[in-house]
Order: C-alpha cells, then sequence, then structure tokens
C-alpha cells in the first residue's frame, strides 16, 4: 500500500497563521476597549479548582476574556480578603466556570455609609424570623443573615451588599454552589436578591426581596 502524503501550499499555512494571529489580536483588541469603557470586578470559581478575582470582563458565547488574578484561593472569603497583586490576561471556556459575583464599585454605590445604618437588626421575612447583621471592613460592607428555624439555623454569608449614603440598601442571599447546599439544607439552587430603605435614622429597614419572579416584603428592627 503505497503512504498518501499531503502537503499544505505556502498559501494556505500562510493564511492559517494570520488567522490564529488575527484572532488573538482581536481578542486582545476587546480586552483593552472593555478595559477603558468599562471597570466591571468580579469574583469567578473556575470548576473544580478555587477562587479569583477577575475585572475587565467580556463573554462572548462559551467563552470568556478577562483580566484575571495570578493567584488561585482555596475559598471566595480569601478570595476577597486578599489583595490581588497582578493581573494577567485569560481567555477561558464557560464549561470550566462554575460561579460568577459581579462586584459592585465602591464609589459610585456605597460612598460613605453612615455608622447608624450598620448593626444587628431582627429581621422578618414573608414571616419567617432571623437576625440580620451588617458591618464595615477596609472600606467594604458585609453582611450575614440567619433564620433559626429555617436553612439548619446557619449563620449565611451575604452577597454583593451596597448601601448607599441616602439609606438604599441591596443585597444576595444565594445557594450557588453544593457546598453551600449541603450546608443550608437546601433542596435546590436558588438567589434572593434583597432590596430595602432605612428608616427612623437607621433603626428600621423595609423592603422587598425577589426569587425567581415572585416578590415577598421584609423589615428589620435595630437592637444593637
Amino acid at each position: 500500500m503505497k503512504t498518501i502524503k499531503m502537503r499544505l501550499k505556502p498559501e494556505l499555512l500562510k493564511t492559517a497563521s494570520i488567522t490564529a494571529a488575527a484572532s488573538f489580536v482581536l481578542a486582545a483588541l476587546v480586552i483593552a476597549l472593555f478595559a477603558v469603557t468599562a471597570s466591571t470586578s468580579a469574583l469567578v470559581q473556575e470548576r473544580g479548582k478555587g477562587w479569583y478575582r477577575a475585572r475587565d470582563m467580556v463573554i462572548a458565547g462559551d467563552t470568556m476574556i478577562c483580566m484575571r488574578d495570578t493567584a488561585c484561593h482555596a475559598s471566595r472569603r480569601l478570595a476577597l480578603r486578599i489583595p490581588v497583586k497582578k493581573y494577567r490576561f485569560s481567555m477561558m471556556s464557560m464549561r470550566d466556570v462554575a460561579f460568577i459575583e459581579v462586584i459592585p464599585p465602591r464609589d459610585k454605590d456605597t460612598g460613605t455609609v453612615p455608622a447608624q445604618y450598620l448593626g444587628s437588626y431582627r429581621i422578618v421575612a414573608s414571616a419567617h424570623r432571623g437576625y440580620l447583621k451588617l458591618w464595615a471592613f477596609k472600606g467594604r460592607i458585609y453582611g450575614s443573615i440567619r433564620f433559626p428555624e429555617w436553612a439548619n439555623g446557619v449563620v449565611e454569608p451575604l452577597k454583593g451588599v451596597v448601601i448607599s449614603p441616602e439609606g438604599a440598601i441591596r443585597f444576595t442571599r444565594s445557594v450557588t454552589t453544593r457546598k453551600e447546599q449541603v450546608r443550608v439544607g437546601s433542596s435546590s439552587y436558588f438567589t434572593q436578591r434583597y432590596y430595602g430603605r432605612y428608616y427612623r435614622n437607621g433603626k428600621t429597614i423595609r423592603g422587598y426581596y425577589t426569587r425567581n419572579g415572585p416578590r415577598g416584603m421584609w423589615e428589620a428592627t435595630k437592637f444593637r
């Protein structure tokens, strides 16, 4: 049997090289343009690996392009607390991404939060009673929520806590990973988005929350 050898013409090789180079340049231009026009910061969990900070993110189809932290951390908490030393350009498939959390910019959304908006509150969300805690650390606002008779009664870290100087508040309570699901005893993943406003100089918060469409009302009263 004769072996058939195929040789690509120099023109085809040249075209393939140009196409590959053009794709890389285009991706670089996209991320550069996005870096100029936006400053989106996010927290990313890579499937089967750890957590890292990312910025200037663009998602096109099945591909995510961003500037990512060169370090990878074992938990969400560490990724948020440890300052980023260096970013590098990254292109990856969305199939390798398990979770993305957008981090709101501090300077535009939070400003200087009055001290009376922070502290411990008793919260009632659609007849479920619990405790809401809000605090500041190094210029960022954090929060936790606990329902003694719901979600195994554990303390749940809140995500994306934003409090404006004018007295508006929003945050997310969610279960989006298997570890969170086991911890709170949830039968499925969920995302609750809370919106509210402060009254009585920060002693009361009233608002609503959404979960897959329907709204529920919530109210919190400060006790400490």
